[in-house]
């Protein structure tokens, strides 16, 4: 089974994106379910905390695991960030070192 980890990230993000991601995982195996074979993917939603809010308020999305307390993957999906005029990202940093143990993320705004 292969571990698929797709990263939440702090402040606006899409919630289509997130969703949409994690359902095409699960629907690859749905169809292997109904062709009794074992399920492929093992998906979660990995976050840097337990819950990251968007800044409206309106929604909050709650991984099911943190970055520290993944041990092994084998995909890590990147999702896009939001940004506005009023608030840009000037620059996202990023490193990986064999493990999500050791990925570290750094946000400018």
């Amino acid at each position: 089974m292969k571990h698929v980890s797709i990263l939440i990230p702090k402040g606006h993000t899409s919630l289509v994106n997130i969703e949409g991601t994690h359902q095409i995982f699960s629907e690859v195996n749905n169809l292997r379910v109904e062709r009794e074979t074992l399920l492929y993917f093992n998906i979660k939603l990995v976050g840097l905390s337990s819950e990251t809010s968007q800044p409206s308020g309106l929604f909050t999305v709650n991984p099911q695991v943190l970055v520290h307390d993944v041990k092994k993957t084998d995909l890590i999906i990147i999702l896009p960030y939001m940004v506005t005029k009023e608030k840009p990202l000037r620059r996202i940093k990023i490193s990986f070192h064999g493990s999500l143990n050791n990925i570290m993320v750094e946000q400018s705004w």
